[in-house]
């Protein structure tokens, strides 16, 4: 099997409830997930927790500012953030929309 690319995957809308922020999913098992998600300009992904989860998240392309547990930060490319198991987390992108790496998985 080829080395997945991000282009082989269709964008589907992250939640009917979420405006503006798509996925693409390159691996779901054993409780974890990796995917890449997109923000169009300004997109909000509201405040919530993973109560089984460790989540990280690596900038591709754009900017996103991240709250965890009441501290803000904003990534650039190339940058990651850390969301560790039952940390309240959001994210939002800057005016250009940006492109982040998601990886989450089980840690009982």
């Amino acid at each position: 099997m080829e080395n997945p690319n991000q282009k082989d995957f269709e964008w589907i809308r992250i939640s009917p409830a979420i405006n503006g922020i798509y996925q693409r999913l390159l691996i779901s098992a054993r409780g974890g997930t990796e995917k890449f998600i997109k923000f169009e300009k300004n997109a909000d992904y509201p405040l919530h927790h993973h109560p089984d989860r460790h989540e990280w998240i690596y900038v591709i392309e754009g900017q996103i500012t991240v709250n965890v547990d009441e501290k803000i930060r904003t990534l650039n490319p190339g940058e990651y953030e850390d969301f560790p198991v039952n940390s309240n987390h959001s994210l939002k992108a800057g005016d250009k929309g940006a492109v982040v790496l998601v990886s989450a998985f089980n840690t009982t």
